[in-house]
């Protein structure tokens, strides 16, 4: 890591760039700063060849003033494969470890602010870069983590200094409202979790019954069923959500759970 330290501090001073450089923090600033993985967008789960992009995002600030930023990532290459990546031309202009390569399993990122084409320092959440992968196997939450070096994953001001306190942030289940730390729709998926009104969310975190999801079985809940009754339209689900047991038919088991769960979840 040394070399790299030394490599890219070289070529911010010949792009003219104060930011990106690679040392470890002397600010003592009280500021809660976080770089974050996260899935641009969130599947229940992702087939073989199937690619997906993980954004890396900049936020907690505060008033703090970024200038560069330097990120060092793994992933598990028995199920992805890396296709490549890029940075946000806002807020940091100037990619310093460009292109984005994969050596091996391992994934180093640099960039800081234009000083040249004038790009100023920021103080807003934003997304500081795209990765895309893709899949080679069936996999819900894709293993994509910050690995450990020194000089560390960090935010640096137009000082080269580390924004601290700073903290990183892998991918974390989007939805979760069971706790068991796996993505709602991964649970769906796999067969974990049922959801036979099809709206997505796991049975067990529903209240049976309470169809208009104000939080209470009662008369306009019953109103539904009885409005409905009958076989549902195609497709079914989620077209039909007065048929609560998930069977496409609107009758006397959903009558029967409505009047079940009456009253407030």
């Amino acid at each position: 890591m040394r070399a790299l330290h030394q490599r890219v501090t070289r070529r911010a001073a010949r792009s003219g760039i104060v930011v990106a450089c690679l040392c470890l923090a002397s600010a003592a600033d009280l500021h809660g700063a976080i770089l974050r993985l996260q899935l641009d967008e969130p599947s229940g789960s992702f087939q073989p060849g199937e690619n997906l992009d993980v954004l890396i995002t900049m936020s907690g600030l505060n008033q703090a003033e970024a200038a560069g930023f330097q990120a060092f990532l793994s992933f598990d290459s028995s199920e992805l494969v890396f296709l490549g990546g890029s940075y946000l031309p806002e807020p940091f202009g100037l990619g310093i470890l460009d292109p984005i390569v994969a050596n091996g399993q391992e994934i180093d990122l640099a960039a800081g602010i234009n000083v040249i084409l004038g790009q100023p320092p920021t103080t807003q959440d934003a997304p500081v870069a795209t990765l895309t992968f893709q899949a080679t196997v069936e996999i819900c939450l894709p293993d994509i983590t910050f690995r450990n070096e020194m000089p560390p994953t960090q935010i640096t001001d137009m000082f080269g200094n580390m924004i601290t306190p700073f903290n990183t942030r892998n991918i974390t289940p989007v939805a979760d409202c069971n706790s068991n730390q796996i993505d709602d729709g991964c649970d769906i998926t796999d067969g974990t979790s049922l959801d036979t009104n099809g709206n997505g969310i796991p049975d067990e975190c529903e209240c049976p019954g309470d169809i208009d999801g104000d939080g209470m079985v009662g008369i306009t809940d019953f109103l539904s069923v009885l409005g409905l009754w009958g076989p549902c339209a195609v497709p079914c689900p989620p077209t039909c959500a007065p048929d609560v047991d998930g069977d496409c038919i609107v009758g006397i088991n959903d009558f029967l759970i409505v009047l079940g769960n009456w009253g407030p979840c």
